[in-house]
């Protein structure tokens, strides 16, 4: 059965438990052709099913996690020629707020390590653009609510995300996405039609969009969130699209909060955030990089405790 869209509480948080610094909100925001989350994060391998769940949870007690669903139909997209891209952000911006509206007064007397919680958003492939094309709505200021979900942001965490990709890279990723719908019932001449074609391209153009309007965003002074990308180590079967699709050019402007890129063993595009157990290293890399977000003592800056301060 599929998943109902929108944001749910997966983990409500011990606010009163002994790791206080871990006291956070995370967003979990899933990619394209996901039909139900399970499909992005679970892996049936593994005595844990989907790690959202159990996994994370158990190694942050204190921290409350949400999980973000939306329609990710990649046809659907390329034929909206990329428009739903800022429908998916609104809806994440506008559940966000509804939730933690009647939460906020709440926390400021529950913990002052926390006087905003702060947010970390974990986000597979193209949905780390609906993520990005979010804090740009957010970043405008036009709405005090989505405002303080952009101040709020302590760090994302990318996996597998378009990063400063080309105009033929984004088109090879939607290609792919939508290609898989051949063998869901869709032939081959669709995806191959000369106007789903032109919908590829306006896509394409609309994506770069964002990526090009979160660069000018990463770079502004009041820019106070890290960022993190996880990089999948094997190519796609039969289709030769690489990890180097997803890595920031060396001809891009770093920001003094990027943080090196991680890549993850043996993992490729669509299980590059599937984790089977705690002891698995790719799940460790992930625990590890959270820790830093939320470890005031940590090297990476600015950290939870430096966005604290900012805010």
């Amino acid at each position: 059965m599929a998943e109902i869209t929108g944001l749910s509480l997966i983990h409500p948080g011990d606010e009163f438990g002994s790791q206080a610094h871990s006291i956070v909100d995370i967003v979990f925001v899933h990619g394209l052709q996901s039909a139900t989350t399970a499909r992005s994060w679970d892996n049936e391998k593994g005595p844990e099913r989907l790690w959202l769940y159990d996994l994370l949870p158990e190694s942050l007690p204190t921290a409350r996690i949400f999980n973000f669903v939306y329609q990710s139909d990649a046809v659907s997209l390329v034929n909206s020629k990329g428009s739903v891209i800022s429908t998916y952000a609104e809806s994440l911006l506008e559940s966000l707020t509804a939730f933690r509206a009647p939460h906020q007064e709440a926390s400021l007397f529950l913990s002052r390590v926390a006087p905003l919680r702060p947010i970390v958003f974990l986000a597979h492939s193209l949905g780390g653009l609906v993520v990005q094309k979010a804090l740009i709505a957010a970043s405008t200021g036009a709405r005090a609510d989505f405002f303080s979900i952009e101040r709020s942001t302590a760090a994302i965490l990318f996996f597998a995300t378009p990063c400063h990709t080309d105009h033929k890279g984004i088109i090879n990723i939607l290609r792919y996405f939508s290609g898989v719908r051949k063998f869901q019932g869709i032939s081959e001449e669709f995806v191959c039609d000369s106007q789903f074609q032109h919908n590829l391209n306006d896509t394409s153009a609309q994506l770069r969009q964002v990526q090009e309007d979160f660069e000018h965003l990463r770079l502004q002074e009041s820019f106070k969130f890290n960022t993190y990308s996880f990089y999948e180590e094997l190519p796609v079967a039969n289709f030769g699209m690489r990890s180097a699709s997803f890595r920031p050019s060396s001809k891009i402007q770093s920001s003094p909060n990027d943080c090196p890129g991680i890549t993850t063993s043996n993992m490729y595009l669509k299980t590059i955030c599937k984790f089977t157990s705690v002891g698995e290293p790719n799940f460790k890399r992930v625990l590890a990089t959270l820790n830093i977000i939320l470890n005031p003592s940590a090297e990476c800056v600015p950290n939870l405790q430096k966005h604290q301060q900012g805010v």
